[in-house]
């Protein structure tokens, strides 16, 4: 969890660099995008693993 948790910051403070109070608007986004994507470690997407099947 300390790797999610450092790969979420970077990608937040890509987002908030000039609105640092916007982090909580934006965190639903890239928590939607890292579950949505392909990791090479595994080979399978978070959400699939977790689910067991391609939400929607």
């Amino acid at each position: 969890t300390e790797i999610l948790n450092a790969q979420i910051e970077t990608m937040l403070r890509a987002y908030i660099a000039q609105d640092r109070s916007s982090w909580s608007q934006w965190l639903g986004v890239l928590m939607h995008a890292y579950n949505s994507s392909v990791h090479s470690s595994t080979g399978y997407r978070p959400d699939y693993l977790l689910f067991g099947y391609e939400p929607r």
